[in-house]
């Protein structure tokens, strides 16, 4: 499920629930924020594909960053 958890001139949040039984055991809710003026993903919390020392999945938190005149 997908819902607008905040919102302001200038940035959605947005969360992701997992409904799916089988997928909710990996994660719970993902987190994003995308910036309006340029429809941007700003920063991402949640679970990865990269895994730890002992071979688990890791929950991350990226913030992206652009440099001017990227499209």
């Amino acid at each position: 499920t997908l819902q607008v958890a905040a919102e302001t001139d200038e940035y959605i949040d947005l969360h992701l629930s997992i409904d799916n039984f089988f997928l909710k055991l990996f994660t719970s809710t993902l987190k994003m924020r995308y910036r309006k003026s340029d429809r941007r993903l700003i920063s991402y919390e949640g679970l990865s594909n990269l895994k730890d020392a002992d071979g688990k999945l890791q929950n991350v938190n990226i913030l992206y960053r652009y440099e001017a005149g990227q499209t």
